[in-house]
């Protein structure tokens, strides 16, 4: 997990849970991007760690999003995509062999 956060310059806490094959870790974070003499755009990061408890295997997952129109105010759903994102983090199946 160590290598993911230091390739994604994750700086923020991670949540933990676990089911009953996988561990999860989920962070998030926002960013502001952009010139110095420019108007700022948001970028929201989601990142996703899955361990699996029999076989250790395990698997990361960076998700970012922002406005990719710069002259517009964002209005992105970040309850949605968070959700989207952990629907993704869930979907991921280990094989046991």
């Amino acid at each position: 997990m160590n290598h993911l956060t230091d390739f994604a310059k994750f700086r923020g806490e991670y949540t933990k849970t676990d089911d009953e094959k996988n561990i999860y870790y989920y962070g998030w974070e926002l960013a502001e991007i952009g010139e110095e003499d420019e108007e700022k755009s948001l970028v929201y990061s989601h990142i996703g760690f899955i361990k699996h408890k029999k076989s250790g295997k395990s698997v990361g997952l960076i998700y970012e999003h922002n406005c990719a129109d710069w002259t517009s105010n964002c209005k992105a759903n970040t309850e949605q995509i968070k959700e989207h994102f952990w629907g993704i983090v869930k979907s991921v199946k280990f094989d046991e062999k």
